[in-house]
């Protein structure tokens, strides 16, 4: 029985102490509503004949409010509460003198004090002051904005006008008429909206009315606008191309880019054609220097290719002559700019570095600069480079295919050579693959004939024949056939340099014990970017060690 009555005491304990933890904890005060009460205390005037009743809005939250005559006594005077408002009203007054009288707004708050309105009536054949604005904004179109008018009833009160306080504005005007105003906006050219406000202002005790204003803004976007300097960080490509247009001058493009993602189409860029005097080693030497001086100006329909001169912009299929591109703002908003004017100065700056000063000008003869400070040497197209290709040989594979589509039986080889570097900062991959065709005895035992192959198309499959190698070319978006690739790691860039098919050849020297010499002497006819993809018939394993050139 002890032990109950000790476990009932514990038990009691921690009611005893649950109920104490409770009883302490505080309630979280109730937030206290906001309370707002706002009434205007301007005078009603009333006329002495036909009176009509006038509105008082009255602005209150959270308050009660009461409304009565400021005397028992004006009995010519009612006044009547209404949601959110008060109706005044005054009978005729058919004596010779005006009366006065009040009205009381009051809240049930001590925050806030009583307002009182007085009132006035004109005795009889006694003229009584007047001035009635609507505030209500206007708001105009922004392409051919149409006038609107303002009424303004006023008696014995003179009153103005004005487009905006302290300032007038360009492309807003009033004009006061009697008995009302016009309110005129000229066409809104920004893509900005704008805004002002009128100003009505009576010459006695009446508040002056305030109109707000609004302009719609010119549909559409901004156009991005064109730099007026751009300085570059990179050659992107600079080709001596001989005397091209037989003027006996040296033919020369450059390209300047600053790229900020090349996979995705985004960088400016700035080419210059032009022509320089030829080289005297022009025969002999892979790369000549871009001469310094000043060139000037030629329009290309009337040029004659003198040295120290530049092209204009004159772009049919595709772009040429000098001109500024940039997909910075994005593929939509390509900003792309024709010169059709000014000057190109070359300087040596020392240790090497080239500077490139473009002072030019657009159609619309709208100015620009551009410059490059660099190393910058002209990559001689017209001499066959001989210089070793020191890449690694990554594969060789072969297909046998006498099949209905070949004029006769072929062997098909497949050769890939992959090489990285390292410049600066960026690490360089560069791919070559080499697709050509065999005859099938002579390379029955799995060695490349010796010879000379020379390129057919990817259009015209039925020439493939022996001593041949397939051109490079883009199928359904996917390079195939012979081609280079060149992609840079810093600036994501990838270029297919597609091979020339009329012009070219690829020498093959088969030493026996499957060493070779392989000499390419193509031509690159552009750049694009794709994902090789290539589909083999019956493959058989070749093995491949030696020596390829690249000329």
């Amino acid at each position: 029985m002890k032990k109950l009555n000790s476990f009932a005491k514990c038990i009691a304990s921690v009611c005893l102490i649950a109920a104490a933890v409770v009883g302490c904890e505080k309630t979280p005060p109730k937030e206290t509503p906001v309370a707002v009460f706002e009434v205007s205390d301007a005078p009603l005037a009333f006329p002495a004949e036909n009176p009509t009743s006038k509105e008082v809005a009255v602005k209150a939250e959270n308050v009660a409010w009461s409304v009565a005559k400021g005397s028992a006594d004006e009995s010519w005077l009612t006044v009547d509460k209404s949601e959110g408002k008060i109706v005044v009203s005054v009978t005729a007054n058919d004596g010779a003198e005006a009366r006065t009288g009040s009205v009381v707004v009051t809240p049930d708050s001590d925050k806030f004090e009583p307002v009182t309105i007085d009132v006035s009536q004109a005795g009889k054949n006694e003229p009584v002051a007047l001035f009635e604005v609507s505030d209500s904004p206007l708001t105009f179109a922004a392409q051919s904005p149409e006038s609107q008018e303002v009424e303004v009833s006023a008696e014995l009160v003179e009153w103005t006008v004005e487009e905006v306080e302290n300032a007038p504005l360009d492309w807003l005007a009033v004009e006061k008429q009697e008995g009302k105003f016009t309110v005129m906006a000229t066409t809104n050219e920004t893509y900005e909206t704008r805004q002002a406000n009128i100003i009505v202002t009576p010459d006695n005790d009446f508040e002056p009315v305030v109109i707000a204003v609004t302009q719609a803004a010119k549909a559409g976007e901004p156009p991005i606008e064109l730099p007026t300097e751009v300085e570059f960080n990179m050659v992107y490509s600079a080709e001596y191309k001989g005397d091209t247009f037989g003027t006996g001058a040296g033919h020369f493009t450059v390209t300047f880019m600053n790229i900020v993602n090349m996979s995705q189409a985004i960088f400016e860029s700035f080419t210059i054609e032009g022509f320089i005097p030829i080289p005297e080693d022009a025969t002999t030497s892979g790369f000549v220097p871009l001469p310094t001086g000043e060139y000037d100006y030629e329009f290309n329909e009337t040029y004659t290719g003198t040295p120290f001169t530049f092209l204009s912009y004159y772009g049919v299929v595709q772009n040429a002559g000098t001109f500024y591109m940039s997909t910075l703002h994005g593929l939509d908003k390509q900003l792309f700019y024709p010169v059709y004017g000014g000057s190109v100065t070359v300087s040596d700056q020392g240790y090497g570095n080239t500077k490139i000063t473009a002072d030019v000008m657009n159609d619309q003869g709208q100015p620009m600069k551009l410059t490059f400070t660099g190393p910058l040497t002209l990559d001689n197209t017209t001499v066959p480079k001989e210089a070793a290709y020191n890449a690694t040989f990554t594969s060789c594979q072969s297909a046998q295919n006498i099949g209905q589509y070949f004029e006769q039986p072929i062997r098909e080889f497949e050769l890939r050579f992959t090489k990285t570097s390292t410049v600066g900062q960026d690490n360089i991959s560069e791919r070559l693959i080499l697709r050509f065709n065999t005859d099938l005895d002579a390379s029955a035992d799995g060695q490349i004939p010796s010879g000379r192959y020379f390129p057919f198309t990817t259009e015209k499959y039925a020439k493939r024949a022996p001593y041949t190698y397939m051109r490079g070319g883009a199928s359904f978006g996917i390079t195939v056939g012979s081609y280079y690739v060149h992609q840079s790691e810093l600036y994501g860039v990838e270029n297919d340099i597609l091979f020339d098919q009329d012009g070219g050849y690829i020498d093959v020297e088969n030493h026996g014990n499957g060493t070779y010499t392989i000499a390419v002497r193509v031509i690159g006819t552009g750049y694009n970017i794709s994902t090789l993809q290539v589909t083999q018939n019956v493959v058989v394993n070749c093995d491949f060690t030696g020596q390829i050139t690249i000329r």
